[in-house]
């Protein structure tokens, strides 16, 4: 899940985009925070490596609370 700043990079870094494309083909799946995309003006630019651009605040409270999901924060 990307927010913030972080938006930014993911969506105009060429090394991170390629990194997440290749943990895409390993099954890994990624979001943004949709408010924060629209703030830097990047939602088509993340949409376009697949990367889903959706209201993160549930979705992230889930994740954190079940066990089966698996989660990195840098």
């Amino acid at each position: 899940m990307f927010w913030g700043a972080s938006i930014e990079i993911a969506s105009k870094n060429a090394e991170l985009r390629e990194k997440v494309l290749l943990m895409q083909k390993d099954g890994v799946e990624f979001s943004s925070c949709i408010v924060c995309a629209e703030e830097y003006d990047v939602v088509n630019e993340l949409e376009s490596i697949g990367i889903t651009c959706n209201h993160t605040g549930e979705l992230l409270t889930l994740a954190l609370k079940d066990a089966t999901w698996a989660h990195m924060t840098i």
